[in-house]
């Protein structure tokens, strides 16, 4: 749990981080399974939007059906769409199954990936230690899930989207064609105006939507990070739980509960003002959206130039094409959550690519100021070591020293003179400072921190 780290963007992704994040999955050792996973999910997102193609001409012939008390043809569309029904739901389950199959594969791939290089050259410390992320635990665990489950919802949705606008833009444009208006003692004719009718709509919908619900998009990057600071507070609180008992330190624990949740409670306050702005602006969109495309389609209607089913035809063709192009609007919630958490990640990425993080056991490692070099020699040997806090301020000289196998030494000093920080430099975990290390090559150097620690598991394991 730490400050947001200096220089780090909360609400800004630019395109090139995002296709960072999405890229290596699809050209990885594992991308022939997911590019064959995407096809059959596309193949069936295709049949389904022909299915409800179908749908709309039978609806035409459906309510013509009714109008005109067509008993004999009624059964057989009665059967019909019972067909088609029955073959969308099968489509539909397993085009779920598989998009939920490939979104788990590659949140799998992507959790192997960060943890590989968040523990690799033990990064995971030097993050920690300058305070360069906060809960990198969170952002692996549960953003790494949001991430590979919402890009891939979002984008087939988008594809979905796109292959329904297409069809049903030319059902429309050929069944309601053209609207006559008089101005003035001439006549003008709108050819698919329901068409420009439905994109008016959407874009204008599309521009309030984003005005007003635009502020969610930080507010959900910090939302994600108090709670995570939160309940990372509470597992600090379980962990220690025997020490805080012995010192009687509960009084501060709730209250540094109570304080991390009080952070938790302002942003949520936040969230709520915004969410009641951009609710009503999604609510009134929809109420109005059930009743626009008749009132717009009436007028032919009226005049006797299509018949009740055609008028429910192209109402239908409508609400499709509208919904098509109002995918910002409806999914904007969740395009908000999306690039609050692809934000955490590609902040995470920055981190753990950064060149000081990185460790090598190649000779003229570099490690800030302090080289560690390994040797083809049987001692661990330092030169003009000077050891710095993070700030650039000298903690301590060291003098020169050899240390040969079955040797004893004694480190001393007053508290804070930098004991414990020269073992850290020993180890290659503290880069500030001047000087040079040499380490034998392969040499295994056992060091024992002030805190003791067991990996979880058995003891043959560990």
């Amino acid at each position: 749990m730490t400050n947001t780290p200096s220089g780090l963007a909360t609400g800004q992704l630019d395109h090139v981080s995002a296709w960072s994040l999405i890229k290596p999955y699809w050209v990885s050792e594992e991308r022939g399974a997911a590019w064959g996973l995407l096809m059959a999910i596309v193949i069936m997102d295709l049949l389904m939007v022909g299915i409800n193609a179908r749908l709309n001409t039978w609806s035409r012939d459906f309510y013509d059906a009714l109008e005109s008390r067509n008993v004999r043809e009624f059964p057989q569309l009665v059967l019909i769409f019972a067909v088609l029904a029955f073959a969308f739901i099968i489509i539909s389950v397993y085009n779920r199954y598989l998009r939920q199959m490939l979104g788990f594969q590659w949140r799998q791939w992507l959790t192997r990936r960060y943890l590989n290089r968040w523990l690799d050259g033990g990064t995971f410390y030097r993050v920690e230690r300058d305070r360069l992320a906060d809960n990198p635990d969170q952002r692996i665990a549960a953003d790494l899930n949001l991430f590979a489950t919402t890009t891939l919802s979002l984008t087939l949705d988008l594809l979905s989207t796109v292959e329904t606008l297409v069809w049903f833009s030319i059902v429309l444009w050929s069944t309601a064609g053209a609207l006559t208006v008089m101005v003035g003692s001439s006549s003008v004719q709108i050819p698919g105006y329901m068409l420009w009718a439905a994109i008016a709509y959407a874009i204008v919908g599309a521009l309030v939507t984003n005005r007003i619900g635009h502020p969610l998009v930080s507010i959900n990057y910090q939302r994600q990070r108090v709670e995570a600071d939160f309940r990372f507070g509470l597992i600090r609180l379980r962990e220690n739980a025997e020490e805080i008992a012995f010192y009687v330190g509960m009084q501060t624990e709730e209250s540094n509960a109570n304080d991390l949740f009080a952070r938790i409670r302002e942003n949520w306050w936040r969230f709520m003002k915004y969410t009641r702005r951009y609710s009503f602006v999604l609510n009134f969109y929809a109420q109005v959206a059930d009743i626009f495309p008749l009132v717009v389609a009436s007028p032919r209607y009226f005049a006797g130039a299509v018949s009740f089913g055609t008028l429910m035809q192209i109402t239908d063709a409508f609400s499709s094409v509208s919904e098509s192009l109002s995918w910002f609007i409806n999914n904007y919630d969740t395009l908000v959550e999306w690039r609050a958490t692809a934000n955490r990640l590609s902040e995470f990425e920055r981190v753990m690519q950064q060149s000081h993080l990185k460790e090598s056991v190649s000779p003229a490692t570099e490690h800030g100021g302090i080289n560690l070099h390994y040797v083809d020699e049987n001692q661990l040997v330092t030169h003009n070591l000077s050891l710095a806090l993070p700030d650039g301020k000298t903690l301590a000289n060291v003098r020169d020293i050899a240390v040969k196998p079955g040797s004893r030494w004694l480190v001393r000093g007053m508290s804070g003179s930098g004991k414990s920080t020269f073992l850290r430099a020993l180890a290659g975990l503290w880069p500030f400072g001047n000087g040079l290390i040499d380490a034998p090559v392969g040499a295994r150097m056992m060091f024992i921190p002030q805190q003791s620690y067991l990996p979880a598991g058995t003891f043959r394991r560990c």
